[in-house]
Parts: C-alpha cells; structure tokens; sequence
C-alpha cells in the first residue's frame, strides 16, 4: 500500500505539472517530462529538509499523498480554466532517451554488475556515507547531512520499496537512484541545446555530444 500510493502520487504530481499551462508557447514533450520528474525530486527534497527539522521519519506514502494533493490543485487549474499546456513530439528526443536508458544499464553491468550486487564505486567511503544519510532518514528522521537532494529522494525509494527489498539489498536502491540521475543529467544537457539543433548535422552532433 505504502508503494501504491507513493506511485500513484507522483503520478498526479507529474502528470499535473505536465498538462497545467506554464506558457503561450508549444513546449518539447519529452523534455517535459524529464522536467516534471526534476521539479518532483526536487520537491521531495524541499519536504525533506522540512521533515529534517522536526526529526520527521521519511515515509514514502506521506509524500505520495503530498505530491497528490499539490498535483490535483494543477489539474484543478486545468479544468477550471479549460487550458492546457500544448507540446511538440519528435521520434528523435525519444531515440536520445532510449539511447540514454541503454548507454545506463550497460554502464552499470560493467560498473556494478548483472544484478546491481557489486558496490563498486572509486570513493568507497564517500559513497557508503550517502548510503548511510538515506537510511538514517528513513528509520530514524535525522542525518549527518543536509544535503537533502540525493539523501531524501534515495530515502524516499528505500521507504516505498519496504518489505519489496531486503535491509541488505538497500544498496541496490541507492545505485538505481544514481543510474537514474545519470540518464537525467544526459536529458537535462539534451534538453538544453534541442532548440538548437536545427538541421541534421547539428542534430547528429547534438546526439554526440549528449
């Protein structure tokens, strides 16, 4: 129950976000999409650092519900003045993605291995600590940091996936969550010069250097 509704919470955020008008212009829909989940995990974030003042365990569903609530007040806006954002959609921004998502999991098999089970990163200690922030936050509300990003988004994955994975297997989440924001940094930089990219040289180049 704990998952579902933190799923079906980000759902409505996103999908509020997404469709809610933010301009007069036609937007890139896929890079939308990338954008609505950064403005979710950094919302997440920004409920951290509240929860993390008051020594406020991390609990996947209160942010489901959080994120629920903010998202109908998007959809609201939506019916009630009967506009909504209007967006483009071009195969090649859905090829970068895929080609992202693919360029991830086959780092990660080398990095990490098949099953994600070795915890392989160069700065062993450095990364073992953030480990260590995310799952404070989850059992106990309190961390050695107050970089909030990375530990509370991370603790919101292990809180949702509770009785999913085993104590022992958190790590897992922790690497997912990384391989994650590494297919997003590739978005974010696509999504930057896309405007740009006009004829199929700048294109192809674009492609590249993504």
């Amino acid at each position: 129950m704990n998952l579902i509704i933190y799923l079906a919470g980000t759902l409505i955020f996103m999908s509020g976000f997404y469709f809610v008008k933010k301009s007069d212009m036609t937007w890139n829909g896929v890079c939308t999409i990338v954008l609505s989940y950064i403005v979710w995990l950094a919302m997440q974030s920004v409920l951290c650092s509240i929860t993390l003042f008051f020594h406020i365990k991390v609990v996947a569903w209160q942010y489901g519900l959080a994120g629920a609530v903010i998202g109908a007040l998007w959809w609201g806006n939506v019916y009630a003045k009967k506009q909504k954002q209007k967006y483009q959609y071009e195969i090649l921004d859905v090829l970068v993605s895929i080609l992202l998502v693919i360029f991830a999991v086959a780092w990660s098999y080398y990095q990490f291995g098949a099953g994600l089970e070795n915890f392989n990163y160069r700065s062993v200690t450095d990364s073992a600590r953030h480990l260590d922030f995310a799952r404070t936050l989850v059992e106990k509300g309190t961390t050695r940091t107050f970089m909030t990003f990375a530990a509370g988004n991370t603790a919101v994955w292990i809180s949702a996936m509770k009785g999913i994975v085993s104590k022992f297997y958190q790590f897992k989440i922790y690497i997912v969550f990384d391989l994650t924001i590494f297919v997003l940094n590739g978005m974010i930089f696509w999504s930057s010069i896309r405007r740009f990219l006009h004829s199929r040289y700048l294109k192809a180049v674009g492609v590249i250097f993504t």
